[in-house]
């Protein structure tokens, strides 16, 4: 007994006096008669049942249900009886106490001294186990993160009726985010979206930001919601209870709160319930951030975030279903950046990659509601658009390549970049996922065939196009892996010297299936697919092996100059690949002359000047292909280490018709030569146009009039015959 009780034990049975008195007292305890009156309490007695105002004569059995009148009676019999009696009680919301009846002597049996402690409630815990296992196994369905919640606040409040539940997430800017209140009104709910935490920002808010539980047991005087009781007070909350929910990292991805219609704090059961809610609560928030980790992965472009090819054939098969249901119209728009290549190849990835980010956030803005835009892969992207016409969809092409082509400022440069779309309708050409993006696919290609920013609708003819591509496909992959790619080889003729100067190679493919395939079908398509490089290597493999061969015969062959693609070029561990294949064949750098476009050279790359440096310190030649067709500018004849310009075939198709083709080509022999380049001129057909080139002082010449391209076999006849007077032997 401590000195409160021993005090009350002697005091007169004055309300006002012993009120006080039992205030001192640390335990739940009141004065009782022995009929069940309560004559008063203190704060803790009132609170731990769940009262806000003193006990007004209120009678025992209204407050604890199982005391009966004749159980109550029983009771005080034993307690006036034995002095002190202690029994189990239980209130209507399931709680249980321990109660304690004293007799209280020196007030003649007048009063009785009642107190109560709450006791864990086996019936409540097993309930709090059933909310845990709802719960897990709402998780455990994929239920979204919001059902989930919701059922959780559903089954706390109908644990704690006199309690309202709510949720909120913390995003990762420490915004707070409404996830589940389905007792609370949603207007009031809402002006807590993005709201900051911090101090003063209410419970919840604050209780995230603190990483401690607050409570607010008046919310009307509470400084935490000097901002917020306006809202609060006129739904009848009084008070609100707010705990963080923490991951096992310490970090606060949560709130979980409670609130009050009365002025009180949280009872034992509210902090026992509580507890098993913020466990399962950052479970399932946990569990929802690594399901939508995977499902970014999954189904999303890490570049743009744009969906990716698996979610756009899902969004496809729903339109479509919707698109049958309604009877409507659903657009396929297949987008592809013009010479997107050339800016990867020439700025490098990091730089198209940023373009590609910064394209695909401006297309986003353009887009119509319902609609899906999709990264397919590289430089390709999809916009899907129900209820879509052939007019509507036009003009929404012709609104997406005005967007793409407005200039982009990327690392204190501004790109301008146009772009090639294909339209496919639904119903009209497809009803399969499938057909659709073939027969999109089909019209991009019909319209890249335009040129710069063409725009095409889908034509039943182009299928058969889009299955010969792909047909071709799988034979330059087979082409590879097998015998049927070939080299051939095409004469140079230093025409003043009267020597060969060099061979050309070039492939060929031969499918067993589709019979020849020309260059410009299957080169391309090897751009495309990814598949130049390994093109590129095995070509220089066989040419050099052939070159090696030739000379050991005894035919004095002073190189073969072999097309590179850009690609390649940046490929990393070039220069040693080169270098390994020349001392395979036991062949010097001079042997060799590296044919490259122009579109390399468009920007002044330290890594490719270095490149070509070292490749020209070996002896290996540079020539630029079709020069004077793409980028030409005296600067990077000035810059880089080239050797030889070779003219396109275009300038020398009419030279001898043309004079404008013969000033220009004039012009380029001149050109040449103030930087001491030579210049081949490919393409020469005829005599007369073998007369004007070299008059006009070309170094070498190529073409049809001296010889075709001829696989090696066919080149020996040449250099015994026919071309013996350009060819010594040894």
């Amino acid at each position: 007994m401590n000195n409160g009780e021993a005090r009350l034990l002697v005091a007169p049975p004055d309300p006002v006096l012993l009120t006080a008195l039992l205030e001192a007292v640390p335990q739940a305890t009141a004065c009782i008669s022995p009929n069940g009156q309560l004559h008063c309490a203190n704060s803790a007695f009132l609170r731990l049942l769940g009262h806000k105002a003193p006990l007004n004569h209120d009678n025992i059995n209204t407050l604890l249900d199982s005391l009966t009148a004749q159980r109550w009676q029983k009771l005080v019999a034993q307690a006036q009886h034995c002095g002190t009696l202690c029994s189990q009680e239980q209130k209507h919301d399931g709680r249980h106490f321990a109660l304690a009846l004293r007799r209280i002597d020196q007030w003649h049996g007048q009063f009785l001294s009642l107190s109560l402690k709450e006791l864990d409630n086996p019936i409540a815990q097993y309930q709090i186990q059933q909310l845990q296992n709802e719960i897990l196994r709402s998780v455990a369905e994929g239920n979204p993160l919001h059902r989930t919640m919701d059922i959780l606040c559903r089954r706390a409040e109908a644990l704690a009726p006199e309690a309202i539940c709510s949720v909120m997430l913390v995003d990762e800017n420490g915004l707070l985010q409404p996830c589940a209140a389905p007792s609370l009104n949603s207007s009031y709910y809402d002006h807590f979206i993005n709201l900051p935490i911090g101090p003063g920002s209410g419970s919840s808010g604050t209780a995230a930001w603190r990483k401690t539980t607050v409570e607010v047991q008046d919310i009307a005087s509470d400084p935490l919601w000097d901002n917020y009781r306006h809202l609060a007070l006129p739904l009848g909350l009084v008070a609100c209870w707010a705990c963080p929910v923490s991951l096992k990292n310490g970090k606060v991805v949560g709130t979980f709160s409670l609130y009050f219609r009365d002025k009180r704090g949280p009872s034992a059961f509210h902090r026992q319930m509580v507890e098993s809610c913020l466990n399962v609560s950052a479970l399932a928030i946990e569990h929802n951030r690594v399901q939508r980790q995977l499902e970014n992965l999954i189904f999303f472009d890490p570049l743009t975030g744009l969906p990716n090819r698996t979610l756009l054939r899902d969004r496809i098969d729903q339109e479509l279903g919707a698109c049958q249901r309604s009877h409507s119209h659903l657009a396929a728009i297949h987008i592809d950046l013009d010479n997107f290549k050339a800016v990867n190849e020439s700025l490098g990835q990091q730089i198209g990659d940023q373009l590609l980010q910064a394209l695909a956030a401006r297309m986003q803005h353009c887009l119509p509601p319902r609609s899906t835009l999709a990264r397919l892969g590289g430089d390709e992207f999809m916009l899907l658009v129900p209820d879509c016409d052939q007019h509507q969809a036009r003009a929404l092409a012709e609104q997406l390549q005005h967007c793409i082509h407005q200039p982009v400022a990327i690392d204190e440069r501004e790109l301008v970049i146009c772009a090639g779309i294909g339209i496919s309708l639904a119903p009209e050409d497809a009803s399969t996922v499938d057909n659709l993006l073939r027969s999109s696919e089909s019209a991009l290609l019909q319209a890249k065939q335009q040129g710069l920013g063409g725009l095409s609708f889908y034509r039943s003819t182009m299928n058969q196009a889009a299955i010969r591509r792909h047909h071709h496909l799988e034979a330059l992959r087979r082409a590879l892996n097998g015998q049927s790619l070939k080299v051939h080889y095409q004469p140079q003729i230093d025409f003043g010297g009267k020597r060969l100067a060099g061979l050309e190679v070039l492939a060929r493919c031969q499918d067993p299936e589709l019979g020849f395939i020309p260059p410009d079908v299957f080169i391309p398509l090897a751009e495309e697919s990814g598949l130049i490089g390994q093109l590129d290597q095995l070509v220089m493999e066989q040419a050099l092996a052939q070159l090696a061969l030739w000379r050991n015969q005894g035919f004095a062959i002073p190189l073969v100059a072999v097309n590179l693609s850009a690609v390649d070029f940046r490929q990393p561990g070039l220069l040693e690949r080169i270098k390994k294949s020349l001392a395979a064949h036991r062949l010097d750098g001079c042997s060799l002359t590296l044919e490259i476009t122009e579109s390399l050279l468009i920007e002044s790359n330290e890594d490719i000047l270095a490149t070509m440096t070292a490749l020209r310190q070996l002896g290996i030649g540079l020539s630029i292909d079709d020069f004077g067709t793409g980028y030409s500018s005296l600067s990077y004849l000035k810059r880089f280490p080239v050797t030889e310009l070779k003219m396109d075939r275009s300038f020398i198709r009419d030279i001898d018709t043309d004079p404008n083709d013969k000033n220009l080509t004039a012009a380029v022999i001149q050109l040449a030569g103030s930087f001491q380049l030579k210049v081949v001129a490919e393409g020469v057909e005829n005599q007369a146009q073998c007369d004007i080139v070299t008059g006009l002082g070309c170094d070498l010449i190529q073409g049809y009039h001296f010889a075709r391209p001829m696989a090696a076999a066919d080149l020996e006849s040449w250099m015994t015959g026919q071309g013996a007077a350009f060819v010594s032997r040894h």
